[in-house]
C-alpha cells in the first residue's frame, strides 16, 4: 500500500476553531527517525492550533516513487497545505512552531481561540 491515512475527528468541528477542515498530505521516505519526527511534530502542531479540524494524509515515496514527480515533490519531507485554499508546500520537520503558523497563513487569532 502507497499512502497511510492519519485523521483527526474532522466532522467533529470544535467549537473553539474556525469551522474550517484542513487537509495536509505529508510525503515521506520511508519509516525513517526523521520523517516519524516529522510526522509526529504535525499532529502536535494540529492538535495544538487546529484541534478536530484536521486531516492529514501520508505518502511513503519509497513504496510509491512516480508519486514524487506527478505530485512535484522534489524533497522530503514535505507538508502540501490542500485546505483550506490557497494549496501551500513546506518543506522541513513543522518543530519551529511560530514560522508554520506563518508559512500556513494561521493568524494569531485562530492561535488564542485554540488555547
Amino acid at each position: 500500500m502507497s499512502k497511510k491515512t492519519t485523521t483527526s475527528a474532522a466532522s467533529k468541528k470544535s467549537s473553539k476553531g474556525s469551522g474550517k477542515e484542513w487537509r495536509f498530505i505529508l510525503y515521506i521516505a520511508g519509516q525513517t527517525p526523521h520523517c516519524m519526527l516529522t510526522l509526529a511534530n504535525l499532529k502536535n502542531f494540529c492538535n495544538q492550533y487546529l484541534p478536530e479540524q484536521y486531516v492529514i494524509e501520508v505518502i511513503d515515496l519509497m513504496l510509491d516513487p512516480k508519486r514524487a514527480q506527478s505530485d512535484e515533490i522534489f524533497a522530503i519531507p514535505t507538508v502540501v497545505k490542500l485546505l483550506p485554499a490557497p494549496k501551500r508546500y513546506i518543506i522541513g520537520d513543522f518543530a519551529n512552531h511560530e514560522l508554520m503558523l506563518m508559512k500556513l497563513g494561521i493568524n494569531a487569532s485562530i492561535k488564542m481561540e485554540t488555547k
